[in-house]
């Protein structure tokens, strides 16, 4: 069953696999639940200075190590995209269980950001989340990319500046 392990630094996934998972909890029940993807030649610790500051402000970070990289299996070798993609809407949807009433945002760093993009634009996005922050997003053109770049600009025109989404910065 897929689920978050903090006291084990593990996220187990859809299909069983044991990706490695760090958590930085605020002291007071979360209104923000972030899951955060790291870039390319990274781990979860991409977020190690954010995550803390975010903590502080009552915001809980979940961050994992994608396929292929940090603590999770096969690493050095690039994993299945669908299988990244199933992560992430796996991550959100339980960390939306575990917060249903909490602001859910997926924030993606690089490559984190390019499969997010991926995930969101696929024909079954996730579910359950509130806000998208894509930080220099990892994209090399492509059909994909364009359909999310306009995407993203139908997003700015609905709701303010992309990047501001909320009543509050992260």
């Amino acid at each position: 069953m897929p689920r978050f392990e903090p006291e084990n630094d593990r996220f187990i996934s859809f299909d069983g696999a044991e990706l490695g998972l760090t958590v930085w909890e605020p002291d007071v029940e979360p209104e923000i639940v972030i899951v955060g993807l790291h870039g390319m030649n990274d781990y979860a610790h991409a977020f190690h200075m954010a995550a803390p500051y975010w903590a502080e402000r009552g915001v809980k970070t979940y961050a994992y190590d994608q396929r292929g990289f940090g603590r999770s299996p096969g690493r050095g070798d690039w994993p299945d995209e669908e299988l990244m993609r199933e992560d992430l809407r796996t991550a959100v949807r339980i960390a939306r269980a575990e917060y249903p009433g909490a602001t859910l945002a997926v924030v993606g760093i690089s490559m984190g950001g390019a499969v997010t993009m991926s995930a969101f634009g696929s024909e079954r996005p996730p579910e359950g989340w509130t806000g998208l922050c894509l930080v220099g997003r990892g994209c090399g053109g492509g059909e994909a990319c364009q359909l999310f770049s306009g995407l993203a600009c139908g997003l700015d025109r609905g709701f303010g500046p992309v990047g501001s989404y909320g009543p509050r910065a992260l």
